[in-house]
């Protein structure tokens, strides 16, 4: 009897310190620009710009009118960020 209720607390623990887990999946889904990395100070790379969002009615103007070949595989949306170095570099960091 004393290990069920030891086993019954121990699931409602459990259960507990799961919650702040599973609950943020509970609501509004991600966006794709919350995967986008961050840039802080101390990075030799700054983004250049805003991020950028595009879905079903934006995507013609990123993919210059190919938008209908990625309908086919479930589109939803993508976030694009541009990012340059101290160097001059830059690269396009696209998450679909």
């Amino acid at each position: 009897m004393l290990e069920s209720v030891k086993r019954r607390e121990c699931l409602a623990i459990l259960s507990l310190l799961a919650l702040p887990v599973l609950l943020p999946g509970c609501g509004k889904p991600p966006s794709p620009a919350d995967f986008l990395p961050s840039v802080d100070d101390s990075s030799d790379w700054v983004s250049s710009g805003e991020a950028r969002v595009f879905d079903r009615e934006t995507i013609f103007s990123l993919v210059n009118g190919q938008a209908e070949a990625f309908f086919a595989y479930g589109f939803e949306q993508v976030a694009v960020q541009d990012y340059e170095n101290v160097e001059g570099m830059a690269v396009r960091i696209e998450i679909w």
